[in-house]
């Protein structure tokens, strides 16, 4: 907009100031933050709220002045969104909630492939299609994991570390630790664009030992050659369906830190067939951290697995 030389950018805080009007950008990870418990704000704006937890949304409108505006897509009609939102406040007498539902038609700016993208799931996902081509909410009767747990603290148990390299689609990397029946799901990095040494140096940060991942030659030995202890995860036929078996054999908990990861695990699905019907075949869709879960995971598939 050719106004960039106009505004004082200070970058170290996140922030832009014109004409004594300031622009801060925060994340709401961290529900103890100070940035979220104590802070005022004129207005805010919530990008995909859908994501982030009521209690953070509670803790900045309980002291804004003005207005907060929020953009979420309608998937899972159990969201706080949809219950607290729109189900609820927006039929409180004082009617101070205004709701505008658009879709991927009323974007100009939407990448033709994009739109292909979104157009094929009424071939793959009818629910998913109805989300982003009608704006409605809809109850999923296709979702992979039916229950994922969000925690605060992960116990100690056995570790393991899964890697799923990526270019344009998201490289991540997520650490498990599985305690009985329970695995615990942290995410170390989920970033697109990531060249093979800023994997490496991002592993070594952390000093992971070990790390399984997808079986690509050329990438797994380079990374070795980078000093990397890394394993091809243990695939064959039907290792999709048993890996995911293996991990719904498991109460499943992730971090709340994990913002890309839990959303995956949450939206992640089967394809549905001509009856609209689920199969088990999953989407190629939302699936990096859950493929990075299964890599890790990949060894302690031995033996007999019930698949459910």
């Amino acid at each position: 907009m050719d106004i960039y030389y106009y505004v004082d950018h200070r970058k170290t805080l996140l922030e832009l100031e014109f004409e004594n009007r300031i622009v801060q950008f925060f994340s709401t990870d961290d529900l103890n933050s100070a940035k979220l418990r104590g802070r005022q704000n004129t207005f805010f704006y919530l990008n995909e709220a859908n994501t982030i937890p009521f209690e953070a949304f509670n803790q900045l409108i309980m002291r804004c002045e003005r207005f907060a505006i929020l953009d979420y897509n309608p998937a899972g009609i159990e969201n706080w969104c949809k219950t607290y939102i729109e189900d609820d406040r927006q039929h409180w007498p004082d009617q101070d909630v205004k709701l505008d539902v658009s879709t991927y038609k009323d974007n100009p700016y939407i990448p033709t492939e994009m739109v292909k993208e979104i157009e094929g799931l009424a071939k793959t996902d009818i629910d998913l299609y109805n989300v982003y081509s009608q704006g409605q909410w809809v109850q999923s009767r296709n979702l992979v994991f039916e229950k994922i747990n969000i925690c605060q603290d992960v116990p100690e148990g056995k570790v393991f570390f899964g890697l799923d390299f990526g270019w344009n689609d998201p490289s991540v990397c997520c650490k498990v630790t599985k305690v009985d029946d329970r695995i615990y799901i942290e995410q170390i990095f989920f970033k697109t664009k990531m060249l093979l040494k800023d994997i490496a140096e991002e592993l070594h940060a952390i000093g992971v030992h070990k790390v399984y991942a997808d079986n690509e030659p050329r990438t797994i030995k380079e990374l070795r050659n980078r000093g990397i202890r890394i394993k091809p995860a243990k695939k064959g036929k039907d290792s999709i369906r048993q890996g995911l078996g293996f991990i719904r054999t498991h109460q499943i908990f992730i971090h709340e830190e994990a913002l890309e990861t839990i959303k995956e695990f949450r939206e992640y699905k089967y394809k549905l067939d001509d009856q609209n019907d689920p199969t088990d075949i999953p989407l190629d869709l939302n699936n990096h951290s859950v493929d990075a879960v299964r890599y890790a995971l990949s060894t302690a598939l031995r033996g007999a697995v019930t698949i459910r």
